[in-house]
């Protein structure tokens, strides 16, 4: 099976309940502890048809980077076509597999701005990886001659960092923006009661 794949190159995987992307829909709540790429494991737990969750970040060596809107399928595919890494498309969006990096130790789990998503994982968050069912009904499924039976997954290219900070500083810069002080004409003007007592 691909669990037995994925186990193989290192990466632990989580049973899911067919349909959901609750990691803990099998194994509980600390299901982060229970990701293994032990095959024994592995094999016992995916005997039945279950979607497959595999932990992102330094215990699996790999991260996502995908979009969830059509303004962040044009930024990333604008820097990200054409790159050869594991690369597969579920319901809503097409999930590029990188490698783990220990830059990325400073960053959230999962992170995004202007619809683009980075899932560095932390060792406390997961994709849902083909051949899962989405509650849609589709199936997530790798393209073609991009699945890890062919390619490995690749450090993630200058281009696509450097797109990540851009955007990580665009994003801070608009939160911590302190929001222009407006005082209603009606305060400064007329017959209010502030402005009889100026």
């Amino acid at each position: 099976t691909e669990a037995l794949l994925y186990a193989s190159l290192g990466w632990h995987v989580v049973p899911i309940v067919s349909g959901s992307k609750n990691p803990g829909s099998i194994v509980g709540a600390g299901w982060p502890a229970h990701a293994s790429c032990a095959q024994r494991q592995v094999d016992k737990w995916f005997s039945d048809d279950l979607n497959i969750g595999v932990l992102l970040g330094s215990r699996s060596g790999i991260i996502d980077v995908e979009y969830d809107s059509e303004e962040g399928e044009q930024i990333i595919e604008a820097v990200a076509a054409g790159i050869e890494t594991p690369t597969y498309r579920s319901a809503k969006s097409v999930h590029r597999i990188f490698r783990w990096d220990n830059r990325f130790d400073a960053e959230q789990s999962k992170c995004g701005w202007r619809g683009t998503e980075w899932r560095f994982g932390q060792n406390a968050a997961q994709s849902v990886f083909p051949p899962s069912l989405h509650e849609t009904g589709l199936m997530c499924e790798w393209l073609p001659g991009l699945s890890p039976r062919g390619v490995l997954p690749i450090a993630l290219p200058g281009a696509l960092l450097d797109l990540f900070h851009e955007l990580k500083q665009a994003g801070e810069k608009q939160h911590s923006r302190t929001p222009d002080c407006h005082v209603p004409r009606r305060y400064v003007e007329g017959d209010s009661l502030l402005s009889k007592a100026r």
